[in-house]
């Protein structure tokens, strides 16, 4: 059957659905690493302005940049790797995408000066997001309803798979620091992963189409989106 495509994105689309092999980046990131009184700081030291997201799901962090490269995690030993236990490149062919496992307790902030990123990991605090990113359902909007999320200054859309899930997931970066969602909403079609920077999300329908605007994502599906919300675990 022929896939009927849904909302047209402003901003294209960076997917990982080709069954060709990814090639590896041709540029290489060092992450630096910076001891704090209470934790660790990671440092991603780009030569570019890049976007980031970084999102939790079942206890995992994802990393995304909206620009392909390998990362180097060579300076995270010593007993720093006591601290972030796990970590581990998903290939992409046009993002950077990592999966971070850290010791329980530790809870992550965002932060970014000219276009260097920096994630600290502290002890025995909540995680630290300076600006909320709202959600807006919206039952009669021009494409009837759906579900808008504010985020100016983002990058691309990028989807990939959850290797231990199966299920693909969709994430959205940001330029600006520190703009996240504190908190995991689920509704009846999708799922809003708690942010501490960006965007990240998964559906649950096939039917649910997710596009990048100007000034924001839209969430919609084809036989109207559901806007009853389920109560969040």
């Amino acid at each position: 059957a022929v896939q009927q495509p849904g909302p047209k994105s402003l901003i294209p689309v960076a997917n990982q659905k080709s069954s060709e092999p990814i090639q590896e980046p041709s540029s290489s990131l060092t992450v630096n690493v910076g001891n704090l009184k209470d934790g660790f700081r990671m440092i991603f030291p780009w030569e570019k302005a890049a976007a980031m997201a970084l999102f939790e799901r079942n206890g995992v962090y994802w990393l995304v940049f909206n620009e392909p490269v390998k990362l180097d995690f060579s300076r995270l030993s010593g007993p720093y790797k006591f601290l972030l236990v796990r970590k581990q490149q998903i290939p992409h062919p046009t993002a950077t995408i990592a999966r971070l496992t850290v010791r329980e307790g530790y809870t992550p902030s965002v932060a970014r000066t000219e276009n260097e990123w920096k994630i600290d990991f502290r002890l025995g605090e909540a995680p630290r997001i300076a600006n909320s990113i709202d959600i807006q359902p919206q039952p009669a909007s021009a494409q009837g309803a759906r579900v808008f999320i504010p985020a100016v200054n983002n990058g691309n859309q990028i989807t990939f798979t959850d290797p231990e899930a199966g299920d693909q997931l969709i994430s959205v970066p940001l330029y600006a620091p520190s703009w996240g969602l504190g908190a995991r909403r689920t509704f009846a079609q999708f799922v809003v992963l708690p942010s501490m920077q960006g965007i990240g999300m998964y559906t649950r329908d096939s039917s649910v189409n997710v596009a990048v605007e100007r000034n924001g994502v839209s969430v919609t599906a084809d036989d109207g989106l559901q806007l009853v919300r389920e109560i969040s675990k």
